[in-house]
């Protein structure tokens, strides 16, 4: 059950991905003159943990009906951040795409590494219902009133322990 719900939240950001990547292409890359569609790769960061194979095979199966690609670059936790904010901003030349935690958002968007997506969902009435979303989930994704992403995986973290120590 467990491996269930990982899937499905792996999925959403497959979703996601797409979605944004989507909104990032550029206005040629569909080859009118031929008819035919430019494959474009999209490059997408992400944290190489044991759900990241499971990630790569359900966005890849979403995008190549679209002729999209989707190439993936894995990196540690806190290589994440480091490389977020050695971009600058997202996306960026490297990355059209980055999976991070929500605890960085605050930081990332005062330092300018991070647009918001406020006018990607509201200009657009079939698009992204923030309605279908925990709100504590979206509020982790805020700074100053903003939205700066969509939440894919969200979850308490919990702390066991044994009771007879």
């Amino acid at each position: 059950m467990r491996y269930t719900y990982a899937l499905i939240a792996l999925c959403l950001l497959s979703a996601v991905a797409l979605a944004f990547s989507l909104a990032f292409l550029p206005s040629g890359s569909l080859d009118s003159n031929s008819g035919s569609q430019d494959v474009r790769g999209i490059s997408i960061l992400i944290v190489g943990d044991p759900f990241a194979p499971i990630l790569e095979q359900e966005a890849s199966g979403l995008l190549a009906p679209l002729g999209l690609t989707a190439n993936f670059e894995r990196a540690g936790y806190d290589a994440i951040r480091e490389i977020i904010l050695a971009e600058k901003s997202l996306p960026s030349e490297s990355f059209d795409i980055v999976a991070f935690d929500v605890v960085w958002t605050s930081e990332f968007a005062k330092r300018g590494a991070l647009i918001s997506i406020d006018g990607f969902y509201r200009d657009d009435p079939q698009g992204i219902r923030l309605d279908q979303f925990l709100e504590p989930a979206l509020d982790g994704i805020r700074a100053d009133g903003a939205l700066y992403g969509l939440p894919i995986q969200p979850h308490a973290e919990l702390l066991w322990y044994r009771t007879d120590l």
